[in-house]
């Protein structure tokens, strides 16, 4: 599957992008342009990996970079599913639990945005 990665507006304040196929150091950057300019309208941000069917070194880099950059009206969120190919990855340097949220839907990592719901457990 061709690498792809797909932004949709949720509402004014969250904005979701979604990465499909195969992501490594060749999309990093697409990654990086995509998250910079949503941050710069001051909105919280759900990178959904549920799509995605590998991700490197370099984008668990871009996801750390983001979560670190968001500002406190900012959030960044995670979907990584069990089992899927961000959980690998996630597993061997302990995402979850040192680097950012990781949720296993895209309705709670939305809803933890939103205020409207509890970070996961580690």
């Amino acid at each position: 599957m061709r690498p792809e990665i797909v932004t949709t507006q949720i509402d004014d304040s969250l904005w979701v992008i979604g990465l499909q196929g195969e992501h490594d150091i060749s999309t990093a950057h697409h990654l990086r342009r995509e998250v910079d300019r949503l941050f710069e309208t001051g909105t919280g941000v759900v990178v959904d990996l549920t799509g995605a069917t590998f991700i490197d070194s370099s984008i668990l880099g871009e996801l750390i970079r983001a979560y670190l950059g968001a500002t406190p009206d900012e959030k960044v969120a995670i979907v990584g599913p069990l089992g899927g190919a961000a959980a690998r990855l996630f597993d061997v340097v302990d995402a979850t639990r040192t680097c950012f949220p990781v949720f296993e839907s895209l309705d709670a990592a939305v809803g933890w945005c939103s205020g409207e719901a509890l970070l996961p457990a580690s």
